[in-house]
């Protein structure tokens, strides 16, 4: 089942109708019956279905607090969403990259600037993550997309005024390069890698400012094999559920302090990533393949307990 907040979030994010046709076939040759509805339709019955899965479509910034309740309202029925609600929540904010670096995940020198915190203490906070006169990118800690995301020269220092809650991050330079990796997981099982480039001189690699993709073997070489273990080793150590229906990783190449090549973490993505599966049959029915695991349990869970469920999809 894919959800958005309604017909015109198909046309803001540019998920063309070819590509949701492709999913839903994908869907179906599992013997799915996968509907398109919005989050916000009062009239659905979520129980009714086997599963539950936010896609890009839900747009969650532009309705942040009206989808963070819809996913406690879910929690609360008992509803098969996946991933669960509070893996979701707590992936909505990117003070999880801040808890990840605590357990060992490598990531840009990053630090946290709360709201309203003054100059001087948004000086200290950068001084003290080793952050000071480092090329930088600000954004802001519930965003996606690149939106309100921007990139300053090292020795600029950040001017701006703290109206949210921010992070700050050492740019890494070789995104310009080398680009974006993102490795996708379904069930716990990796699927395919993509490499995400600019052409355009713009440092965001979001299709809305001139990004684009490939598809890429990350078996190819020693330093792209390398890629996967950082993958396995970062969904390790968020201690997630080891099945997990679909989790994105996205990671760049930077040099470390000896000039080597080492991967870092950039996003986590879990609750409404792009998929990459669009033009890529392989991609598309491993992904299939995940949901139909999915409402089986589902569906031999409710055999076994007092649920009673309607729609499979």
């Amino acid at each position: 089942m894919v959800i958005t907040p309604g017909d015109q979030a198909l046309e803001i994010l540019d998920i063309q109708e070819t590509k949701m046709s492709q999913l839903l076939g994908w869907m179906q040759e599992q013997d799915l019956q996968p509907e398109i509805v919005s989050f916000c339709d009062p009239s659905v019955s979520w129980l009714d279905y086997s599963l539950i899965i936010p896609t890009p479509g839900l747009v969650y910034l532009d309705f942040y607090q009206p989808v963070m309740q819809w996913i406690e309202m879910l929690e609360r029925l008992g509803a098969p969403l996946h991933n669960p609600g509070h893996i979701l929540k707590w992936n909505s904010s990117k003070t999880y990259l801040v808890e990840l670096q605590d357990r060992g995940v490598a990531l840009p020198k990053t630090v946290i600037v709360p709201k309203g915190s003054s100059e001087e203490e948004m000086k200290e906070l950068i001084e003290g993550s080793g952050l000071q006169g480092k090329e930088v990118v600000v954004k802001p800690l519930i965003g996606a997309d690149g939106v309100r995301t921007t990139r300053l020269p090292a020795g600029q220092g950040v001017n701006r005024p703290v109206e949210e809650d921010m992070l700050v991050q050492e740019y890494v330079a070789e995104l310009s390069t080398r680009g974006e990796y993102s490795l996708l997981f379904f069930q716990g099982e990796f699927s395919h890698a993509v490499r995400k480039t600019n052409s355009t001189g713009d440092f965001r690699i979001q299709s809305r400012y001139g990004g684009q993709y490939q598809f890429v073997d990350i078996t190819q070489s020693a330093e792209l094999a390398s890629l996967l273990d950082f993958g396995q080793s970062v969904l390790s150590l968020a201690c997630l559920p080891p099945d997990l229906l679909y989790a994105r990783v996205d990671l760049a190449l930077a040099r470390d302090s000896g000039d080597q090549l080492s991967p870092v973490l950039m996003e986590l993505e879990l609750l409404e990533p792009a998929l990459y599966t669009a033009d890529n049959p392989q991609a598309g029915a491993n992904f299939a393949r995940a949901a139909r695991r999915r409402v089986d349990m589902e569906l031999a869970n409710r055999a076994a307990g007092p649920k009673t469920g309607g729609k499979v999809g």
